[in-house]
C-alpha cells in the first residue's frame, strides 16, 4: 500500500495536465499512487492521460459532471493510502514537495494535516504571495494556528495541502453543495478539530488568473460556506471569528464589484468592524468605481514588480 495518494480532479485542462502530472512523477519521494478523477472533460485531457503507462496512475470516471468537491471526494474514496495529497490539474509541484510533506508527517505526529508555502503563477511569472509566511523564518517547519495565520492571502493552497485520511471520518468530506470557497469550508472544519503542520518552503506553483478577471466572473449565483453556523457553534473562539470576518470581507469585495447590494449587505452586517483594518473598511465603504480603479492600479504595479494589497503596505514581488 502506498503511503500517499495524490488526488487530481480533472475537467478540461488539456493545456496544463501534462506538466501537472509530470511534476508528480518527478517527485524524489516515490511511495505514492495517483488518482485522476475525470469529471466528464470535453477536451483532450483524457487522451493525454491515456498516454501515461505508469502503474501508479489510476483513473476514475464520473458519468456526469459533478464539480470540484465531488471529484475530490471521489478521489478520497478511491484512495488506498493513509494520507491524501491534493493537486489541481493546472498546478505544479517542485520535485521535493512530497518528500517535505512526508517529513512533516514524520516530525509532527500530533498533526492531521500538512501543507507547504507556494508561488503564485500569474501570466507565466512566479510571485511570492503576501501572506503570513512573511512573518516566519524562511526554513520554518512546525504546527501553527490556522485561523490566526490566514488573515492575509492564504498560507497554503489546495494544491499544497495533504490530510491524514482518517481525519475525514471526523470532519466529513468536501461539502458538494458548496461551489464557492469549498476549501475554506473544509479547512474550518478541519482546524476546529485538528492541528496542521506547515513548511515555509515554496514547493507548489499555483496558477492564478489575472486579477482583472474578477470583474468578468460572478459569485452571486454561488453557494457559500455557512460562516454564521461555525460562529454560533464556537462563540468563544475569537481567532475563528476574526478569520470568518476576513472571509466575509473578501466575499463583500467581490459582491461590490457585481453590484449585488442585497447580498453584500447580508455579509457586511455579519462583520465585526473591529476585525478589519483601515484599508479594508475603506474598500467596503467606497463606491464600486474606486474598487475597480484600485484593481487596475494593482495590475499595473504588478507588471513592475510591486504588489498592492489590502492586508498591509505595498510589498516587493520577487
Amino acid at each position: 500500500m502506498p503511503k500517499i495518494s495524490v488526488v487530481i480532479p480533472l475537467y478540461n485542462k488539456e493545456n496544463f495536465i501534462k506538466k501537472t502530472l509530470d511534476s508528480v512523477l518527478q517527485q524524489t519521494f516515490t511511495d505514492f499512487e495517483v488518482i485522476i478523477v475525470n469529471d466528464c472533460s470535453t477536451d483532450n485531457s483524457d487522451k493525454i492521460i491515456l498516454e501515461y503507462k505508469d502503474e501508479r496512475i489510476k483513473k476514475v470516471e464520473h458519468k456526469t459532471n459533478k464539480g470540484l468537491s465531488a471529484a475530490r471526494n471521489t478521489g478520497i474514496l478511491n484512495s488506498s493510502s493513509d494520507y491524501i495529497a491534493f493537486l489541481d490539474a493546472d498546478d505544479i509541484w517542485e520535485p521535493e514537495y512530497l518528500a517535505v510533506i512526508n517529513d512533516l508527517i514524520q516530525n509532527f505526529p500530533e498533526a492531521n494535516a500538512y501543507a507547504t508555502n507556494y508561488f503564485e503563477d500569474i501570466n507565466g511569472k512566479k510571485y511570492k504571495p503576501y501572506n503570513s509566511s512573511l512573518f516566519l523564518s524562511e526554513d520554518y517547519s512546525g504546527t501553527l494556528d490556522f485561523f490566526e495565520m490566514n488573515l492575509q492571502k492564504v498560507l497554503f493552497v489546495p494544491s499544497s495541502f495533504c490530510v491524514k485520511k482518517s481525519t475525514f471520518d471526523t470532519i466529513g468530506l468536501y461539502d458538494e453543495n458548496i461551489n464557492f470557497c469549498e476549501d475554506v469550508d473544509l479547512n474550518i472544519r478541519l482546524n476546529l478539530h485538528f492541528q496542521i503542520a506547515f513548511s515555509n518552503l515554496r514547493l507548489c506553483n499555483y496558477l492564478v488568473f489575472s486579477e482583472n478577471q474578477i470583474m468578468h466572473g460572478t459569485i452571486s449565483n454561488k453557494v457559500f460556506p455557512n460562516y454564521s453556523r461555525y460562529e454560533k457553534e464556537n462563540p468563544n473562539n475569537k481567532a475563528l471569528k476574526k478569520y470568518l470576518d476576513f472571509e466575509r470581507f473578501l466575499v463583500c469585495k467581490k459582491l461590490k464589484l457585481e453590484n449585488n447590494s442585497s447580498l453584500f449587505q447580508k455579509y457586511y452586517n455579519e462583520i465585526d468592524q473591529n476585525n478589519l483594518n483601515i484599508k479594508q473598511k475603506l474598500i467596503l465603504h467606497s463606491p464600486r468605481f474606486i474598487l475597480v480603479l484600485l484593481i487596475q492600479i494593482k495590475n499595473k504595479l504588478s507588471r513592475i514588480g510591486l504588489q498592492l494589497t489590502s492586508y498591509s503596505s505595498i510589498s516587493r514581488i520577487d
